[in-house]
């Protein structure tokens, strides 16, 4: 179940009653506020989270559903590290044979996978379009947009990218959509800041993992994570301009590139057969008992 913040200051103060019980609550996504707000929402709930990580209790521990987030809150002074549990986020990940982008026609097609948003910073594949207009002009290369577009990204919007909402602003499509269109790309894009997407879990990143697309990014923790973990899978780039560069490559089908992908699609079913939720059962149990 999901319980507002002030649920998590209550357990607390019941802590102090009964102390010998353990307790334990799962902290994602609206703990970043204590970094970054935009609107009075954010502010209190930035002001509570705060008060809760202040707030002493015996026998408490919080649980955070990624691996890159723990360190900065420590490093940070919010919390001490015999007070977090942290494990990978649980994903009901399928059985999918890794593609072969030998095997893929012109255009090679690339994708803004999940919800378009400015505060996901994924309007700038409309920027990164433009870059490639050329690329896309000659049947080289093609961009999606597979999710809703919120209404703030809308005004960004160009045709060099296509989507699936019938030109609804802030318009869902179906999973049935999703689903089909994402096994239809070659590659996924994404442009989270470094400062995003720390304390919580991107489930689009997870659904390209899924259908083990190659990542091509803005350098990131959590993708550096990946890396880390199973090896290359993908482009981690500095900048748009880095991004554009691979990718009109990947359009000319330039062998030193596309040689990787491969590799890169086949270490992303490599982590989804690591990383299951057996693996992350007995993760969760060893740092309970350790």
């Amino acid at each position: 179940m999901k319980a507002h913040p002030t649920s998590i200051l209550l357990i607390k103060a019941l802590k102090r009653i009964y102390t010998r019980v353990e307790a334990m609550v799962v902290v994602h996504g609206e703990i970043e506020f204590i970094y970054f707000t935009d609107n009075a929402w954010e502010r209190e709930m930035a002001y509570l989270y705060k008060r809760i990580v202040r707030t002493p209790a015996p026998n408490f521990r919080y649980i955070l559903l990624n691996k890159i987030s723990k360190s900065k809150l420590v490093l940070d002074q919010h919390l001490k590290p015999h007070e977090i549990i942290e494990i990978d986020h649980p994903y009901p990940y399928s059985k999918t044979i890794p593609t072969k982008i030998s095997q893929a026609p012109l255009p090679v097609t690339i994708a803004q996978v999940g919800g378009l948003s400015i505060r996901k910073n994924a309007h700038q594949v409309y920027s990164l379009a433009q870059l490639l207009s050329g690329p896309i002009a000659a049947g080289q290369l093609r961009f999606v947009s597979i999710g809703s577009i919120d209404e703030d990204a809308a005004p960004y919007r160009n045709t060099l990218v296509s989507d699936f909402t019938n030109g609804k602003k802030g318009g869902y499509i179906s999973r049935q959509t999703f689903v089909e269109e994402v096994r239809k790309i070659d590659y996924a894009v994404f442009f989270y800041g470094p400062e995003q997407y720390i304390f919580r879990a991107s489930g689009s990143v997870m659904d390209v993992i899924d259908f083990t697309k190659p990542i091509i990014a803005l350098r990131h923790p959590f993708f550096e994570y990946l890396t880390n973990q199973v090896g290359n899978i993908g482009f981690l780039c500095a900048d748009l301009g880095e991004m554009a560069e691979i990718l009109s490559r990947i359009g000319k089908r330039d062998t030193e590139v596309i040689s990787k992908y491969d590799e890169q699609s086949a270490n992303l079913d490599k982590f989804k057969q690591m990383y299951g939720t057996e693996f992350i059962a007995n993760d969760f149990k060893q740092q309970v008992s350790g």
